[in-house]
């Protein structure tokens, strides 16, 4: 397929469909859960604990709380997002170190270096309700898009140069 396509075709036909495919799995299972779980608790009362004082000033959190669906819709496809990418730097990733024994490790440490922090976590974001002001959001949301993106650019790149068919 490579040489019929072309190395470049072909390989970003993988990384795509990886990242497509990330995608769909993990918004379509979270979509779903939060489908059954409004279903189960349709009379209840989504307030649990979460009350606008607690953070007035924070414009974000505010909005989440004023709707709920929304903010659970968009925050699903954020997590979807990520998720993409990181399937995508695991693919080229794997590309670069067959080797299973360097796949794994090296995937682990730049996903967790990301989660880590205290007020620049990429787990602040990829979760509603959360106390994070919009400044934060678009900090965090950028350092971790450009951080992937850019071992997604150089991995594939490498591997379209290196690959011989």
């Amino acid at each position: 397929m490579a040489t019929k396509k072309g190395r470049f075709a072909y390989y970003k036909t993988m990384l795509f469909g990886n990242m497509s495919f990330s995608f769909l799995v993990i918004v379509c299972c979270l979509l779903f859960n939060m489908f059954i779980t409004y279903l189960v608790f349709m009379n209840g009362e989504f307030d649990q604990g979460l009350s606008l004082d607690l953070f007035p000033e924070n414009h974000l959190y505010t909005l989440a709380h004023a709707m709920p669906t929304i903010s659970n819709v968009i925050y699903i496809i954020l997590f979807g997002f990520f998720t993409s990418l990181c399937a995508g730097m695991a693919t080229v990733l794997s590309w670069c170190f067959p080797d299973m024994k360097y796949t794994y490790p090296l995937s682990f440490v730049i996903w967790f270096s990301q989660i880590l922090g205290l007020h620049h976590s990429l787990a602040l974001i990829i979760q509603p309700f959360n106390e994070v002001n919009l400044e934060d959001f678009i900090f965090i949301f950028f350092k971790s898009t450009i951080l992937f993106l850019a071992i997604i650019t150089v991995g594939f790149l490498y591997k379209v140069k290196s690959d011989e068919v």
